[in-house]
């Protein structure tokens, strides 16, 4: 039989790792939503002035991003992103070991990828978006408000 203190450290040590994680959660999904809004910002300012260049963006935020160039932060990435199989479902399984280990950094990247991905559809970005006006929807907004005014 089991010992009821035993089971009462188990559900409190279970608590504790919880909130431990979240913790983790905020901060990593803290930096992919700053990512999101100075992609935004960069449109809107015209750094970024079609898909092609917004995809490089992506590329290049998340490749040099503190989360997939160090292991340590690799791995945090995979507890809390909600894209953690992200590698798997663009690439297969193919390249998931290299050199005899687990390759860490290509697993992070493409998880973070998808979430920066995800937080500029949040922050109302189509990603699909040819010029300025698509990705950000301005053109949308213009044949709205000209509607309006007929």
């Amino acid at each position: 039989m089991t010992d009821p203190r035993t089971l009462e450290q188990s559900e409190k040590n279970d608590i504790t790792v919880q909130e431990a994680v979240d913790v983790l959660r905020r901060d990593y999904y803290g930096d992919v939503t700053s990512y999101a809004e100075e992609i935004k910002r960069a449109i809107a300012d015209d750094e970024i002035t079609d898909r092609d260049d917004l995809l490089t963006r992506i590329h290049e935020t998340a490749d040099g991003s503190q989360w997939v160039i160090y292991t340590y932060r690799n791995m945090r990435v995979l507890l809390v992103s909600d894209n953690s199989d992200a590698y798997a479902e663009e690439y297969g399984s193919e390249g998931m070991i290299k050199d005899g280990a687990i390759n860490w950094a290509a697993l992070a990247y493409a998880a973070l990828e998808r979430d920066i991905i995800d937080a500029l559809d949040t922050a109302e970005v189509n990603v699909n978006g040819d010029d300025k006006a698509e990705m950000l929807g301005l053109e949308e907004e213009e044949e709205a408000e000209g509607d309006d005014n007929a």
